[in-house]
């Protein structure tokens, strides 16, 4: 499902490189650009990544770039 939401279709098809490649950049850039802080922990069944739990909680201060 999450590949439908992110219209990935036949890409990234090794989760591996999907977290490298889509959720990775996603993540970071949600971080430093809004008072968000995301986290994405995978949830697995026995060894095989089944999907992943997503924590979202609000900062109360953005960090300042110069």
């Amino acid at each position: 499902q999450l590949r439908l939401m992110l219209d990935l279709g036949e890409k990234y098809q090794n989760v591996k490189d999907m977290r490298r490649w889509v959720l990775g950049p996603a993540l970071k850039e949600l971080n430093a650009n809004t008072d968000l802080s995301v986290t994405a922990e995978p949830r697995r069944h026995g060894r095989k990544i089944v999907g992943f739990s997503f924590t979202i909680t609000k900062n109360d201060q953005m960090a300042l770039e110069l």
